[in-house]
């Protein structure tokens, strides 16, 4: 059918979203901590225990959300009448990026960004410029960067939740997968930023 056929078709840009995250979930992995060099480096670079234990978290929660929503296609095929639960492979796809989303609007209320002249991000080198920082100016860098990234993450999560809800209350189930799979791609997209953003406040750089 049509919208068996769409996500195949359209699968090149979900794999090239995994392809070009491929690096920051693998340096970013909090599964693997003990193998991972580049998490090692990272979480030894932060000796304030606090916001040590945000970061895995938000770490934890980015990779989570990249699995869950690179599972769409999986979901869908799993079982005949995929296409015709998409409400409910929506919730579980979309139910981890949620969950980091909800994070990011609690670090944003927790740690306020703070008047960008008054924290201005490091400047070229920025890897030189970020090793003299102290782990509250990082913090406090990666909590400006959350506070834009999390407005366009939600931004983007609104109106697709406004275009899906459309295309099923007017019974236009090949349009609410089309939705689907672009908003997945896009908030795989969002994901990536998130993580690199991470390793970029608290290193200088996003990958290993």
């Amino acid at each position: 059918s049509t919208v068996r056929e769409l996500p195949r078709r359209r699968g090149r840009s979900r794999a090239d979203s995994i392809d070009r995250g491929r690096r920051v979930t693998l340096a970013g992995g909090v599964s693997d901590v003990a193998e991972n060099t580049a998490l090692a480096e990272l979480l030894g670079a932060i000796a304030d225990r606090r916001i040590r234990r945000k970061v895995q978290k938000l770490l934890q929660l980015g990779e989570e959300a990249v699995r869950a929503l690179g599972e769409l296609d999986a979901a869908l095929y799993v079982r005949e009448d995929g296409e015709a639960q998409i409400q409910i492979v929506a919730d579980a796809v979309l139910s981890h990026f949620r969950r980091l989303l909800e994070m990011l609007g609690v670090l944003r209320n927790e740690d306020p960004p703070s008047e960008p002249q008054a924290a201005a991000r490091p400047s070229s080198p920025r890897i030189l410029a970020v090793r003299t920082m102290t782990d509250d100016q990082k913090w406090k860098s990666l909590v400006r960067e959350i506070d834009t990234l999390q407005y366009g993450l939600s931004s983007e999560l609104r109106e697709f939740d406004r275009r899906f809800s459309d295309a099923l209350s007017h019974d236009r189930p090949e349009q609410a997968l089309v939705d689907l799979n672009d908003a997945t791609t896009a908030l795989m997209d969002g994901v990536f930023a998130v993580m690199a953003t991470v390793y970029e406040c608290f290193l200088g750089h996003a990958e290993p």
